[in-house]
């Protein structure tokens, strides 16, 4: 019986060095990796989320960022680490709350622009956590030219982790853009601007998010490097190798469209 390929191993070149003091943080520890996806309110899954040793945040958190806990029912209180690329876009939004970027344990910054590698470098040093950036460079040699294509920040953050010796992983809040669906629905935002996006009853949205000012200046555009259903057909690939498949538990949304 042949072996499946490991398709993890196309995550990250050679070039890339684990980051041990990350490891001494995540080693033999039950991880919650949250994305802000608004498929999780009225779940309630708050405290469970929180019963893990460590939280992860994908992206741009609706909870914690600028004392903001209302949401903590259904997405915990807690943040542990921070999983975003911190790039020229995204640097000002995240500016507004340095106290609670310097309460964090550790930031992680994947998929970051290796133009833009030295600003994010010297932003994270400001911060005084402990940080590890991905750069791209770091991803191209195997996963671009299996795909043509690169993972968005937040599954390149799972990518990245699964790298570790974590005991577990449970993901939620992250429907890799409704599966999807929705991508296209972004890229009409961006490319002509309407309500259409704005009245999406999608899984992904959360009304505010029309509001900052860094969606109003480039929409809800990834860029053509970032495919979800590429990303949806590597994590598939991913789940049949059992020995990640033991270490990952999926939410219900996931569970239903990954198996």
């Amino acid at each position: 019986m042949s072996q499946l390929p490991d398709y993890l191993e196309y995550t990250l070149s050679d070039k890339y060095e684990r980051d041990e003091s990350l490891n001494d943080l995540v080693k033999d520890k039950t991880i919650a990796v949250i994305g802000p996806a608004p498929n999780l309110v009225g779940q309630g899954k708050g405290e469970f989320i929180d019963s893990h040793d460590l939280v992860f945040r994908l992206g741009d958190s609706p909870v914690g960022f600028k004392g903001r806990f209302d949401r903590a029912i259904d997405y915990g209180k807690r943040t542990d680490v921070l999983v975003h690329s911190f790039n020229e876009i995204d640097r000002p939004s995240l500016d507004q709350d340095r106290e609670w970027l310097q309460s964090l344990k550790y930031i992680l910054a994947p998929m970051v622009w290796d133009v833009d590698a030295d600003n994010v470098k010297e932003y994270l040093n400001g911060l005084n956590v402990p940080w590890h950036h991905v750069p791209d460079q770091f991803v191209k040699p195997g996963l671009y030219n299996l795909y043509n294509s690169l993972p968005n920040t937040g599954f390149l953050g799972i990518l990245t982790m699964l790298n570790y010796d974590i005991k577990s992983m449970y993901i939620s809040g992250m429907t890799f853009y409704n599966m999807s669906a929705d991508y296209k629905v972004y890229r009409e935002y961006h490319e002509k601007p309407s309500r259409s996006a704005h009245e999406s009853k999608s899984p992904y949205y959360f009304e505010e998010w029309f509001d900052e000012p860094k969606y109003q200046r480039y929409g809800f555009d990834w860029g053509k490097h970032h495919i979800p259903a590429n990303d949806i057909k590597h994590f598939r690939e991913i789940l049949k190798v059992q020995k990640h498949r033991e270490r990952i538990v999926l939410d219900e949304y996931l569970t239903e469209n990954f198996g």
